[in-house]
This record gives C-alpha cells, sequence and structure tokens, in this order.
C-alpha cells in the first residue's frame, strides 16, 4: 500500500476554548481548516458531552444536534444557534430529570472529501502522548432553562398529571402507550386541523422514582410478566 501526501499538505488545526453561554447568543468556535489531504469538508453532527461520570461530576444524556448550526469551512468558523442549543439543553435536563453541570464539552463531528468521519476538534491531553481532551467548551453557569422545555407559540400542549399518577382513563392510556399522535387525533382534532398540517408533536414522561414498598402488587405483576424472565432494574 502506498499513501502519497503531498508536501503542502497542513493538518487542521484547533485551540483549547471555553465559551460563556448564557443563551443570549449564538455560539462562536474558530479553527484552522486542513489542505489538501488534511482538508475537511463539513461538520455534520454535535455531540454535548457533559462529564466523565465520577463522584461528584453529574453526566446527563444530551442529544446529538443534526441541525441548528452553519459551518463556513473556509473562514473556520462553527456557529451554533442560540435557540436550537437551549432547546437541546433544555430537553436533556427534562429527559433526565437532573441538571447539567457548569460546564459541558462539544464534540464536533467532520467529514473529509473522501467521506472519513471523525470527531476533529481535539488536543493533547496534558502529561499524555496518546491521549485527546475535546477542545471546546462552554460555561453554562449564568444560562436559565426555566420554560425552555415549552412548545413554541401556536402547539398544542396537552399535559396528563394527577396527584399520584396519570390522570386519564383506561381507554386513553391504551391508546396513548399505542400512539400519542393517534390519541391527540381523536381528542383534539379541531386543534390540530386549526395549526394545518406543519405541526410538530413532542411527548415528554416524567417518572418518579418510588421505593418497592409503595408500589401496588398488580404494577409489579405486569412488570414481571413483561420482563419474561429477566432482571427488573429501576
Amino acid at each position: 500500500m502506498t499513501i502519497h501526501v503531498p508536501d503542502d499538505s497542513v493538518k487542521w488545526q484547533v485551540s483549547e476554548t471555553t465559551l460563556v453561554f448564557d443563551g443570549s447568543q449564538d455560539v462562536v468556535f474558530h479553527f484552522v481548516n486542513g489542505t489538501n489531504c488534511f482538508e475537511l469538508e463539513a461538520v455534520d453532527l454535535l455531540g454535548i458531552f457533559t462529564g466523565m461520570g465520577g463522584e461528584g461530576d453529574p453526566v446527563t444524556v444530551v442529544p446529538d444536534m443534526t441541525d441548528g448550526f452553519t459551518c463556513d469551512m473556509a473562514a473556520g468558523t462553527l456557529t451554533i444557534d442560540k435557540d436550537a442549543l437551549k432547546e437541546t439543553l433544555a430537553s436533556a435536563v427534562s429527559y433526565n430529570g437532573g441538571t447539567l453541570p457548569d460546564e459541558i464539552a462539544v464534540n464536533a463531528r467532520a467529514v473529509t472529501k473522501d467521506g472519513e468521519s471523525f470527531y476533529f476538534n481535539r488536543v493533547p491531553y496534558e502529561g499524555s502522548s496518546t491521549v485527546t481532551n475535546t477542545a471546546w467548551w462552554l460555561d453554562i453557569s449564568d444560562l436559565d432553562l426555566d420554560g425552555g422545555t415549552e412548545p413554541a407559540p401556536g402547539w398544542v400542549q396537552v399535559e396528563f398529571a394527577g396527584a399520584d399518577g396519570a390522570s386519564v382513563s383506561e381507554e386513553d392510556a391504551d391508546l396513548i402507550s399505542s400512539s400519542a399522535l393517534g390519541y391527540l387525533q381523536e381528542n383534539y382534532a379541531d386543534e390540530l386541523a386549526a395549526l394545518g398540517e406543519g405541526y410538530e408533536v413532542s411527548v415528554r414522561m416524567d417518572i418518579a422514582e418510588r421505593g418497592e414498598e409503595n408500589i401496588p402488587d398488580e404494577i409489579k405483576e405486569a412488570f414481571s410478566r413483561a420482563a419474561g424472565g429477566s432482571e427488573i432494574g429501576k
């Protein structure tokens, strides 16, 4: 196998950077693109990373971002839309029922002209010749996500909540479990019709943990049947 690397090939460059994000402005990271065999063509995915999970280091699962950002490869700028980023972070807090640490990492996946994909914004890890670390970080200590998961104006919001469990009928519960959209179409047809064809349905389940002694026997039996002999977790 012969690998040909033109003499004027220059690898891409990134610097370790921490930007303050309070939700009031877009986030802009800078880099220098490579040339020839090191040239990057696009950034197609952002992964938000919240920690290693050590003692006292909270880890919250954050959805990857496949849109809500733009990249100018020639100028070497990655711009993340503030509203898209807030929505992603708010959904992470909502889905996980937890909080985010004051600093989070942004992992940017690049695609080369030959179609190779990898996270390119890496810098050498201090004290190691083989380990690298994410270069781009966000300080979100001043970010207020209250209300960040509320639907955009014009959306239909339906909440099912009660003092002790969901306040819906058994028939509705069956329909919701098979199709939340089907439930909305059956019970909120007028509201959906008023939105036209461009509406979006967002479903969230908030589950409160209970001690085993507080779980009704019929729920335990239902989960035992569904588990099929597997060990049941929380």
